[in-house]
């Protein structure tokens, strides 16, 4: 019963995320996952992009809101639990 649970939340889980991301390759769980994270990458580089461009129209020194993802690269995501 325990494990059905599981597998349940699993698969909403699943779906929510298959919802949400564009452009999903195929059904199975591995494209669901290996999907979200090339989007996830491309929506980093889309906000390096952007925090750049602000950059270079204000030449003054304030914090901006989206300097916490500056120096974010889109291969520094960090997946839990991925094999070494």
């Amino acid at each position: 019963m325990a494990e059905r649970r599981r597998r349940k939340r699993l698969n909403d889980r699943l779906s929510m995320l298959r919802s949400v991301v564009p452009k999903i390759s195929k059904m199975d769980r591995t494209s669901i996952l290996g999907d979200t994270i090339d989007y996830m990458k491309e929506l980093l580089e889309r906000i390096n992009k952007l925090q750049e461009e602000i950059d270079v129209g204000s030449n003054n020194n304030q914090l901006n809101v989206m300097s916490i993802f500056k120096d974010a690269k889109p291969n520094d995501v960090l997946v839990r639990n991925s094999p070494k």
